[in-house]
């Protein structure tokens, strides 16, 4: 990764020198940073569409999971009390924290890495939630099929933490070379 990243930073070094920045003329500076974003968008924009993506198909599956959680464990258990209800959530938690522990655990084995991780969280929280939108009726139908539908979601929880929600920031960290991630960091 550093050998990568010094070689990135050294082609983006030749287009756009890092000196002007700390010019005190802030126009020269304002045209060096917008430089840096112009070539860095020419060389990085495979990356960036990359990482974008993930990060919004990230927040999606994940966002959607959180905020209708409630409505979620509601729909299991109707009459339930707010403290049950939390109960629920606690344990949906838990669920999540241990895949985000299997993450921490994998993330830098060779074997496994951060692509393969990333992937199998988006495969499997796909096919999770295409279980739970096709199977809608049948899972809803008996107190059995609510069973399962709540094992689906729970399962959803930990291969979010598992795969995407610990591989994109580790992948948006590390594709880019440390002067574009603080520029970038900051805005356009």
């Amino acid at each position: 990764v550093w050998q990568k990243e010094r070689e990135d930073f050294e082609q983006l070094d030749k287009v756009t020198p890092t000196g002007t920045l700390a010019a005190h003329n802030h126009a020269a500076a304002k045209r060096a940073k917008r430089g840096l974003i112009l070539n860095a968008a020419k060389h990085f924009w495979p990356r960036l569409i990359a990482t974008s993506l993930a990060w919004v198909a990230n927040d999606f599956a994940f966002y959607g999971n959180k905020l209708f959680q409630s409505t979620f464990i509601a729909l299991l258990y109707p009459g339930a009390t707010q403290y049950v209800q939390m109960q629920w959530t606690v344990l949906n938690n838990a669920i999540a924290l241990t895949g985000y522990w299997a993450a921490a655990a994998l993330v830098d084995r060779p074997w496994w890495g951060r692509q393969r991780m990333q992937t199998s969280g988006f495969v499997m929280m796909f096919i999770l939630f295409l279980i739970c939108g096709v199977a809608y009726p049948t899972l809803t139908a008996s107190a059995t099929g609510l069973h399962a539908f709540q094992a689906l979601y729970f399962l959803s929880s930990f291969f979010n933490q598992f795969g995407p929600n610990c591989t994109t920031w580790l992948v948006a960290a590390e594709v880019y070379p440390t002067d574009v991630r603080a520029t970038f960091q900051v805005g356009f």
